[in-house]
C-alpha cells in the first residue's frame, strides 16, 4: 500500500495513462487490489504481471511443497486482505 501510495503521488504530477506493475507471482492479486484502489480516482489502467525471474510455476505448483506452502500462505493473506485491510487502503 506504502508504494502504491508513493506512485499515486509521483503520477499526479505527470501524465500517466497506465503502469505495469511486476511482482512475485503469488503477490499478483493482493498487488492488483492495492494500486487499482489507491489510483481509481486518477484513472490510471493497473496492469500486473508475474516476474518470470520466479521459481515460480502456475502450472506446477503444486508439485513442489515450497511452492504449494507459498500458495496456500497468500491464500491465508489475500482473504485477510479482502476482508480486514482493503477498506483502509485509500488513495
Amino acid at each position: 500500500a506504502g508504494e502504491a501510495r508513493i506512485f499515486a503521488e509521483w503520477s499526479s504530477e505527470r501524465s500517466i495513462r497506465s503502469v505495469i506493475i511486476v511482482t512475485s507471482p503469488a503477490h499478483t492479486a493482493r498487488s492488483r487490489l492495492t494500486f487499482a484502489r489507491v489510483l481509481q480516482e486518477q484513472k490510471i489502467r493497473v496492469l500486473v504481471r508475474p516476474s518470470k525471474l520466479a521459481r515460480f510455476q502456475s502450472d506446477a505448483w503444486w508439485h513442489s511443497r515450497d511452492t504449494l506452502r507459498e500458495v496456500f500462505f497468500e491464500w491465508q493473506k489475500l482473504l485477510y486482505y479482502r476482508v480486514f485491510e482493503l477498506w483502509r487502503v485509500r488513495a
